[in-house]
């Protein structure tokens, strides 16, 4: 994947007539998705994009061989996030995978399960959904990764799209990416999907699996494993921001076009950090397409009476 800007035609054609393509309040929250050990356990927390000083808003609890993956948030429910849950239940010799996606009230604190994730609806005996994204464009559609829950299988490169009205689940879509598995997925201000893996960042289509990617190199201490944990756009300027975990802890930014690293904001001042996201909603297409045609018209109107003149 080149080197370019996240922005789409949609975009574009929005920003000619001076429209914003994604809207927000000037102060946009970031989120994080994160665990406090020994006995904190998970919780979802604010942090200040300035100095990633994070602040503790929701806990969520510590619960033995369960954990929150996915942080995303869902247009026209402003009130909640939404996260993958998963818990391992020993059956005989094997662990078997439980996973779910949850809503988190912000206000209230009450975790509701909207959705159960089958294995065997995508084919599979043993597995579980992490990392989660929500389309802006199509709220009541979400991605999210499948892992297998046997560790002899081999490693499973997939995404999977889940209608959180009806809770239907699509197919198995494989992708291919040098690296491991993706270990974040968001969407963009433009509308498309984004991955990565700490070793690529770059736009993933969710329905075929085509992955165009750019390598990128993140600032890890020797001898430690790369692993970035969350990705998102902040709309209010397309600033990209990352969270890597592994002994790191940190809020860092990268090049919103490329994934390239370009500085590191700070330590979350938590030891498990996971994904993270700006809640934004994208305009209609449809508004901008009207505006522009109208200024088309008037446009050609203002030319037809100049040359008439």
């Amino acid at each position: 994947m080149g080197k370019r800007g996240p922005r789409s035609s949609i975009a574009s054609l929005t920003l000619l007539i001076g429209l914003p393509f994604a809207s927000s309040s000037l102060a946009a929250p970031l989120y994080l998705l994160g665990s406090q050990s020994p006995t904190l356990g998970f919780g979802i927390y604010t942090v200040d994009p300035q100095t990633a000083a994070s602040t503790r808003i929701v806990p969520l609890g510590l619960e033995l061989r369960a954990g929150y993956d996915g942080l995303a948030y869902r247009p026209g429910d402003d009130s909640a996030l939404y996260t993958t849950w998963s818990k391992g239940v020993i059956q005989g010799n094997t662990i078997v995978f439980q996973s779910e996606i949850r809503r988190v009230d912000l206000a209230t604190q009450a975790v509701t399960t909207i959705y159960t994730f089958d294995p065997a609806d995508v084919g599979l005996t043993n597995a579980f959904v992490l990392n989660l994204a929500i389309d802006p464009l199509h709220p009541n559609l979400a991605v999210a990764s499948v892992f297998n829950g046997d560790p002899s299988a081999p490693l499973l490169r997939a995404v999977v799209t889940i209608d959180l009205t009806t809770g239907a689940t699509g197919p198995l879509v494989s992708y291919t990416a040098p690296g491991s598995a993706f270990s974040a997925l968001t969407y963009g201000l433009d509308g498309r999907l984004y991955a990565t893996n700490a070793a690529t960042f770059g736009v993933l289509n969710p329905v075929t699996g085509a992955y165009d990617y750019n390598t990128i190199s993140l600032p890890y201490p020797p001898n430690s494993f790369p692993l970035l944990e969350g990705i998102a756009y902040r709309p209010t300027d397309g600033a990209l921001f990352g969270s890597l975990g592994n002994q790191t802890d940190s809020l860092i930014r990268l090049d919103p076009a490329d994934g390239t690293y370009l500085e590191t904001v700070g330590p979350f001042g938590i030891d498990g950090p996971r994904e993270i996201v700006f809640p934004f909603v994208i305009p209609e297409p449809s508004t901008a397409l009207l505006v522009l045609g109208g200024l088309i018209t008037l446009r050609a109107t203002q030319e037809a009476r100049r040359v008439g003149m």
